[in-house]
């Protein structure tokens, strides 16, 4: 598997055990919509990179955002709430 491995990085490819379906199937069924008493607000951008989320912010200290890519609009909205955003991903420089 190594040897597949690194023959496969040279062309920025990785080769990962894949899941099976049973374990798949499993973790949708966990997914569920969950009720809240708060009123959900949208923060982010319009499309890509925008969320509901419960307006319930005011104990946050500051959010974690592994994998933002090039846009980090609900980054922006909560900094305008006060809470800082730590941002990281590996693709860009």
């Amino acid at each position: 598997m190594k040897i597949l491995n690194s023959l496969f990085s040279v062309f920025n490819y990785n080769l990962e055990k894949s899941t099976n379906k049973l374990e798949i199937l499993n973790f949708i069924k966990i997914l569920r919509p969950w009720t809240t008493e708060h009123e959900l607000i949208r923060l982010g951008g319009n499309n890509d990179g925008g969320y509901l989320i419960p307006n319930d912010l005011n104990h946050i200290k500051f959010n974690l955002s592994p994998g933002v890519g090039k846009f980090f609009n609900l980054e922006l909205d909560l900094l305008k709430k006060n809470i800082p955003s730590y941002m990281c991903d590996a693709s860009i420089d």
